[in-house]
Order: structure tokens, then C-alpha cells, then sequence
């Protein structure tokens, strides 16, 4: 229970809100009665509308603080008087201040707003209770988050405006994109994004204004995930609608709907929060029990298969807890907090990113009197004016006043290059060319990858040793080759499968040369195997031949160079898991090694697809090709036209062709007619276009197609790559580009270090917020 004088950070309302008591919701009611009305808030439902860029924050030194929300990259405190500030994110305008723009430290408060009672942050808006029953919403308003009927595509309010149809809130619970409030006669009214029915309803894909969620009453408390809602009642446990596919509604099943479900065992909740995907309940007597979401152990402690019913977390002594996107924290009755689920970026508190297998303590803190869980961070309260936070600093989200990387800069530039020529990008890696011959790598480096005789993952560029003058580099799965300026090759990383060409088997931490190659032009490393063209218009390979891709005989051992057979007058080379390609002079393609799914290109019909071909086959109806690359089981060429055609694989999209269907010679790629570069990656595929600007299909897992949305692309998209590409790299989880200017940026899979930029944008232990 909450009393009038009390001082606490409550669960966050973003995507989550606390179970109101009775005993709390007389005290609400009692705020609510004595409140008044402030004057309306102008309303700034344009994008990026002019407002006062943030307002100084005068007399807030006897003002405690009251409550701390955080959300996706964004935190907000209110203040005993109703006053709040905000910090973190805001380039949707999410912060308040009329500015769009993000913020590493609290400071200017939310215009026009001094009266709030309860907050509730979401994805990128945020919206405030007010003492007269109102609400008051900001931020991004593209599914009618802000409630004030003006939502729409690119709409967005950098200060608060007037959510329709709501007079008599008393709790607030705010979803990724959607936002529930408590009624005072204990009904439910929601309004936003209900794509998944999480607002109880079927008759529409987004709410503009507040509706009311039929058959709900006597309730007590209400927590909004990411497309689910869950409430609990006076007389009985928790109900949930909407979004069921990770155990959400936690009535046993996997399936959702508007139907409010019973979620049996969670009578006598006193709280209930939501993350994105899960939900955990208090008990009376302080004990924990969650469902849903519980690939990194948010909803048990201990990773695994979603949890279809409510499960009881080990610890004790709760007062409060919170969910975020993919951890849970509890403060318990001692004042200590304890954490769990993923630790990635720090989001534990725990001073590490190691795993842990239950509720772990948050380092070096006591006498907090609350927590809150954003999408990456987490934050706490204790005393009047001190506020702590921990995880993922993005857009400034630990408030400590040490900018994070930018909400809004979603193509960072790897750092410290600006004379890049060209970009190869491997599994979990990349490396770059620079023009005087140097290269340089980061990402992934457990096998040595990196060439810099280290073991150690990096997220800037590290310098290969002892390659200065190349002016050709490949990166395969887990190793990386150069050709120097005399024709001679280095390949680093690993080389279990003779991929490296030295003789050398396992991780190789420095470039070894590969012997008796002396005139190559360019090379390329797939995943166990590489090749080299040579000044000849032959093409040399070595590593793995159990299909035939060095155009060894199929079976025999790796590591030996072979020159391919038939083969003369090659102008590049692609290699793939199991196969290669070759352009040649005369505009063919030539194609060796695993044929399963017609990834060689020759037509050849279903009782020879399992027979594999180390002798090059022509590609069938392809005249004109300038580039070819080789994926997973697919391949595909540029034309002199600028054309793009694929074949092989197409169960993700990756031949662009606007289907799935596998294919044994080329079909053209859809609405690509001005390619300048081509790549392909084991399931995906990227060009440059004569405008500089960068289009990919296949699949989009961790992103890798330079767009947020999930899911495959079976037709070229537009990438966040924006303009002036000159050449693309797709690798094993992410894409990267070389720009007109030299730089190189990398979007999608960023675990390893990926994208480059230098940032270690996590803190793993709590640091305190300044301008409090």
C-alpha cells in the first residue's frame, strides 16, 4: 500500500503498470477529488512541430520525487507536485519539452504539466494521470497513441495533449503503442495501436480515442505489454487479452484474442506488470509468480520454453516489482533490488553481462524504495532526490550525463574510418580496405577473425597485423583473406577445414601466407573454403571439397589448392557454404560444387540436383553478367543492364523474385534496373544503385536488410541506409556499405560488435541521474 506521504518509484507504466489495492486506490481517489484542472495543452500532432525547446526546471529542490517510469530508452520522474521531467530518447518527441531531440541528463520539464498523479511511458510516447481524472499524453501518435484523435502515419506531439473521452482515471498502464487507464468505477478504457486485440476489441486495428473494454469491472489493477493487457480484479485473480503466441494470456495455451482468459493462481495479486511479452504478479505476502516470454529467464530466472501458466520466482520479501522488454526486477522489503532474465548490456544491475540462474542483486545499493524496467535499462529510487540507473545508455537513458549512442541515428558510422574502398562483411564480422592498403576488422573474434592476435570481440575497428599494401579482402563465416599488392594471399581466422590455405588447421590469430600463390587478383571466403582469381583468368581454390566447390574431386581432403578446371578466363569469383561461382569475359557464369536446390544455375532437373558437379557449368539464359555472388544455396549476378537475376534457394525471399519457390535457372529480381554493387549473404541479398542508394531482400532476421520490421522480404526493400552507397557487403547477421565519402556504417545483427561504432552504450551497474 501506498500512503499519502509516500515516497516510491512504482512499476513502470510502459508496457506495464502495479495492481492499484483498495487501500491505494482510496488514496488516489482522494488526490483525484482534491485536484484541479490545469489549463488544456496546446496541441503539436505534426512531426517535429515547434514548441518551447524545454522549459529550465525552477524550484525542484524541495520538490521529492514521487515516481520514476522508464520506457523504451526514455525515463520520466514526477515529483511530489505533480511536476515531471524527463531524459533519454526524444527524437519522437517523447520527452515533452516541445523539442524533438534526446537528452543524457534530467532537466527542462514536461511543458504545461503540474499536476500529475501516475505515469505511464510506452515504446516512444509517454502520458501522465492528472489530478483532475485527465490524461495528458506526448510523443509518437502514428496508431493513436496520444488519444486526442489526431494519431496517423509520421503524426507526433512534442507536448502533451488531451486524450479524448477520459475524465476519471485514476492508474495508468502504457503498452509499446497502446495505453490502458483504470475508471474510477473500476471499468477499463484504452486507446492506440490493437493490431493484436490487446484493447479488448475486434472492431478495429488502432483506436484515435479512449474506448471503453466491455465486461470489465471491479478492477484493481492493469499491466500493458507489447500487444497484451492484463487487469486484475477486486474479487478474483488476473484476466488477459490480446496478444497470446508466447504464453501471454496464461491460461496454458499459446493463442489470444479480445476474450478476456482466466489466469488461474493469481488470486490475491496486489500487483500485477507487464513486459513485452510476460507478466509477473505480488502476492500479499511478497512472492513473485510469472507467465509468458521466457527466452532469456524474464518470466522464471532460468531460460527457456515460455511459461504457459503462472510459475512462483524464487525470491521473497517482494514489495515491488517490474517487467521489462526481456528482464524482471523486485525490490524487496530490506531495500535491496534483485534482477533477472537477460543480461545483456548491463540490464541486470549485477556490474556484469553474465547470465544468471535467479533473481541476482543489484550492485552496491540499499534502502531503495522502488524499481522500474525499461526496453534495456532499469532504474531505482531512494530517498527524496537520488535516482539510479543501469543497463543499455541509448539515446542518454541512464540520465547520468554521458550521451549514449543517438535515438535517431539508426545507420551509425563504424568508427575512425573515412578511407575506406572497400567492406567485406563475414558471419558476425566485418573488415575494411582503406585506401592506403591497411585493413582493418571488428565484430566477432573468438577464432581469430580479426587478424590483430587477439581472441577478444571488438566493437571498433582493430588493424589487421601486417597487411598494409592490399587491394582485395573477403570474409568468410569465421576467417578473412587479403590480396596484397604482389599477388600474394593471407588468410587469418578459422581453419579447421583448410580454409586458410597454410597448412595451418584451427584458429589462426595473425595472417599466415598461402603458398605458391603469388599473381592473385582478387579472393573470396565462404564458409569452409576459398578461392582466388588469378592474373590468368584462372581460378585457384582450397578447404573444404566435400561437394566439389574447389573443384576437387567431391570428398577429398581440404587444405590443397586446386585450379579449377575449365576454366580461363574468369573476370571474379564467389564462394558460397557449398558451392562457387565464377563471371567470365564473355558475360557467362560459370558454377561449381553442391547443386541440392539448383544453387549452380544449369537447369538441371530433379533426378541430377543431388548429384554434386566439381567441373564449372554454365548458368543457363545469362549472357551479360558483370558480378555474381553466392549465398547459402543460392546465387545471383549483376547484369550490364543493371539488372539483377538469382537462382537456387528461395525458402526466405533471398532470390527476390516476389516468391518462395526454389529456382534452377535465373529469374530476374524485382525492380532492380540500376545496380552499380552486388552481395550476398547466406539468406539475403543487397545492391547499390546507380543513385547510391541500397535495396535488399531475403531474410530480415536481427535486421540484416537495413530495416526494424522482422520477418523476410521476398522483394527488394529500401534500406536505412539512406543515399551516396558505393558498395555493399551482406554478411552472415548484418550489411554494411562503403560511402562516397570513405565512411562505412553497418545496420542489423549488433551482438558481437557488428556495426563498428565504437560504443560499449551500456553501464552494468547503477550510476545516478544528474539535474534531479
Amino acid at each position: 500500500m501506498r500512503a499519502p506521504a509516500s515516497v516510491v518509484v512504482r512499476a513502470p507504466s510502459s508496457r506495464r503498470t502495479p495492481g492499484a489495492s483498495v487501500a491505494r486506490w482510496a488514496w488516489v481517489l482522494l488526490l483525484a477529488a482534491a485536484g484541479c484542472e490545469s489549463s488544456p495543452s496546446s496541441t503539436n500532432s505534426g512531426s517535429n512541430a515547434p514548441g518551447r525547446p524545454g522549459s529550465a526546471a525552477p524550484s525542484l529542490a524541495n520538490d521529492p520525487v514521487a515516481e520514476v517510469e522508464a520506457g523504451r530508452g526514455f525515463t520520466c520522474s514526477r515529483r511530489a507536485s505533480g511536476r515531471v521531467q524527463c531524459w533519454g530518447a526524444g527524437g519522437l518527441g517523447q520527452l515533452g519539452d516541445g523539442a524533438s531531440g534526446d537528452r543524457s541528463s534530467a532537466g527542462a520539464l514536461v511543458e504545461r504539466l503540474t499536476d500529475a498523479t501516475d505515469l505511464g511511458l510506452g515504446r516512444a510516447h509517454a502520458c501522465a494521470v492528472r489530478s483532475s481524472g485527465r490524461v495528458s499524453c506526448w510523443g509518437a501518435n502514428d496508431v493513436g497513441q496520444l488519444g486526442d484523435g489526431r494519431g496517423g502515419a509520421g503524426k507526433r506531439s512534442t507536448l502533451p495533449v488531451t486524450v479524448k473521452g477520459v475524465e476519471d482515471a485514476v492508474a495508468i498502464a502504457a503498452g509499446d503503442d497502446h495505453t490502458c487507464v483504470l475508471r474510477r468505477t473500476g471499468g477499463l478504457a484504452c486507446w492506440g495501436e490493437n493490431r493484436w486485440r490487446q484493447q479488448g476489441s475486434d472492431a478495429r486495428r488502432a483506436f484515435l480515442t479512449a474506448a471503453d473494454v466491455p465486461n470489465l469491472t471491479s478492477l484493481t489493477g492493469v499491466a500493458a505489454g507489447a500487444g497484451h493487457t492484463c487487469v486484475t480484479r477486486k474479487n478474483g485473480g488476473a484476466l488477459c487479452f490480446g496478444q497470446g503466441d508466447q504464453g501471454q494470456m496464461g491460461d496454458g495455451g499459446r493463442t489470444g484474442g479480445a476474450r478476456p482468459r482466466l489466469v488461474r493462481g493469481t488470486e490475491g495479486a496486489t500487483q500485477i506488470t507487464a513486459g513485452r511479452y510476460h507478466t509477473c504478479i505480488r502476492s500479499a505476502a511478497g512472492r513473485v509468480a510469472c507467465w509468458g516470454a521466457n527466452a532469456a529467464g524474464q518470466a522464471t530466472a532460468v531460460a527457456g520454453a515460455p511459461a504457459l501458466t503462472p510459475k512462483t520466482v524464487a525470491v521473497s520479501d517482494v514489495t515491488s516489482i517490474d517487467a521489462g522488454d526481456a528482464s524482471t526486477c523486485a525490490r524487496l522489503e530490506n531495500g535491496t533490488v534483485r534482477c533477472w532474465g537477460a543480461p545483456a548490456e548491463g540490464r541486470l544491475g549485477t556490474g556484469s553481462t553474465a547470465a544468471v540462474r535467479e533473481p541476482a542483486l543489484v550492485k552496491g545499493i540499499a534502502g531503495a524504495t522502488g524499481v522500474t524496467v525499461g526496453g534495456a535499462h532499469a532504474c531505482l529510487h531512494k530517498g527524496a532526490r537520488d535516482v539510479y540507473c543501469w543497463g543499455s545508455n541509448d539515446g542518454g537513458a541512464l540520465g547520468n550525463g554521458e550521451a549514449g549512442k543517438s535515438s535517431t541515428d539508426r545507420t551509425p558510422r563504424v568508427s575512425g574510418i573515412d578511407d575506406a574502398v572497400q567492406v567485406a562483411s563475414g558471419g558476425a564480422f566485418s573488415c575494411a580496405r582503406h585506401r592506403d592498403g591497411r585493413v582493418s576488422c571488428w565484430g566477432a573474434n573468438k577464432k581469430g577473425q580479426l587478424g590483430n592476435g587477439g581472441s577478444d570481440d571488438a566493437d571498433a575497428p582493430v588493424a589487421v597485423t601486417g597487411i598494409d599494401d592490399a587491394v582485395s579482402i573477403a570474409a568468410g563465416t569465421q576467417h578473412a583473406c587479403a590480396v596484397v599488392r604482389s599477388g600474394k594471399v593471407s588468410c587469418w581466422g578459422e581453419g579447421k577445414r583448410g580454409q586458410l590455405g597454410s597448412g595451418k588447421r584451427g584458429s589462426v590469430r595473425r595472417p599466415l601466407a598461402v603458398p605458391q600463390i603469388s599473381d592473385a587478383v582478387s579472393v573470396s571466403a565462404g564458409d569452409g573454403h576459398t578461392c582466388v582469381q588469378r592474373r590468368s583468368g584462372r581460378v585457384t581454390c582450397w578447404g573444404d571439397a566435400e561437394f566439389g566447390q574447389t573443384g576437387a574431386p567431391i570428398g577429398s581432403g581440404g587444405g590443397r589448392a586446386v585450379a579449377v578446371r575449365n576454366l580461363s578466363d574468369a573476370t571474379a569469383v564467389s564462394t558460397g557454404i557449398a558451392h562457387s561461382c565464377a563471371t567470365r569475359a564473355a558475360g557467362l557464369v560459370s558454377c561449381w560444387g553442391s547443386n541440392q536446390v539448383g544453387q549452380l544455375g544449369n537447369g538441371a532437373g530433379a533426378a541430377e540436383l543431388s548429384t554434386p558437379l566439381p567441373t564449372p557449368v554454365v548458368v543457363a539464359k545469362l549472357t551479360d553478367a558483370v558480378e555474381v555472388g553466392t549465398g547459402t544455396a543460392h546465387s545471383c549476378a549483376r547484369r550490364k543492364t543493371g539488372q539483377v537475376a538469382c537462382w537456387g534457394r528461395n525458402d526466405r525471399g533471398q532470390l527476390g523474385s516476389g516468391t518462395e519457390t526454389n529456382w534452377t535457372t535465373r529469374i530476374p529480381v524485382k525492380n532492380v534496373t540500376s545496380a552499380i554493387s552486388l552481395s550476398v549473404g547466406p539468406d539475403h541479398a543487397c545492391v547499390v544503385t546507380r543513385e547510391g542508394a541500397v535495396q535488399c531482400w531475403g531474410d530480415n532476421a536481427g535486421g540484416r536488410l537495413g530495416r526494424a520490421n522482422p520477418g523476410l522480404s521476398r522483394v527488394p526493400m529500401a534500406t536505412d541506409f539512406g543515399r551516396n552507397a558505393k558498395q555493399v557487403s551482406a554478411g552472415g547477421t548484418h550489411t554494411c556499405v562503403v560511402r562516397s565519402n570513405g565512411q562505412v556504417q553497418c545496420l542489423g545483427d549488433n551482438k558481437h560488435g557488428q556495426h563498428g561504432d565504437g560504443l560499449t552504450n551500456f553501464i552494468p551497474s547503477p550510476v545516478r541521474v544528474a539535474g534531479i
